[in-house]
């Protein structure tokens, strides 16, 4: 009866180590996924940032050009 037990624990155990590892494997494709989505945010926010300096820059050197008429 002893090893009966033995076997049902060491059972139990490996179960529960197989639910672990699929635990951390679910962790891990999520933290990737993240990671994807937060690099597509970051790139997203770059190309706006750059395009709005651009624009910044386009609108200076066109007030610098405009000649203002005095009556």
């Amino acid at each position: 009866m002893q090893s009966y037990y033995t076997f049902i624990a060491l059972d139990i155990a490996r179960q529960r180590a197989h639910e672990a590892e699929q635990e951390r494997l679910v962790h891990l494709a999520r933290a990737s996924h993240d990671e994807t989505r937060r690099s597509f945010r970051h790139s997203a926010a770059a190309l706006v940032a750059a395009v709005s300096r651009a624009s910044e820059r386009l609108a200076r050197a066109i007030d610098e050009n405009v000649t203002v008429p005095t009556h």
